[in-house]
């Protein structure tokens, strides 16, 4: 069997927020003894090759300036890579870019 590969787009928190969630992802993780990783939120997941990417990179470069993200709640799934996650709020920013 043949494993694609796959793309995702992050957005990364600034520097303060990422020190306290990396704070949360440590603790969790060695209390569960579960993978450590980087704080992100991901807006588009399963871009199947490059220059699908880069059309979806070249469309988020014109966000222009910073903009915050709400989180609403904690929710899970039973998936390998997501089993514990935030919810965030839609943001106008981002809806533009995906509608």
């Amino acid at each position: 069997m043949i494993k694609q590969h796959t793309y995702q787009i992050w957005l990364l928190p600034d520097r303060v927020s990422e020190k306290k969630f990396l704070r949360i992802i440590s603790n969790l993780s060695h209390k569960y003894h579960s993978p450590r990783f980087k704080p992100h939120i991901t807006l588009i997941k399963g871009i199947k090759n490059k220059t699908d990417l880069l059309k979806k990179v070249r469309l988020l470069s014109g966000l222009s300036g910073s903009f915050k993200i709400k989180l609403k709640r904690t929710e899970c799934r039973n998936d390998f890579f997501m089993p514990l996650y935030l919810k965030a709020e839609k943001n106008t920013k981002l809806v533009k870019f995906f509608n």
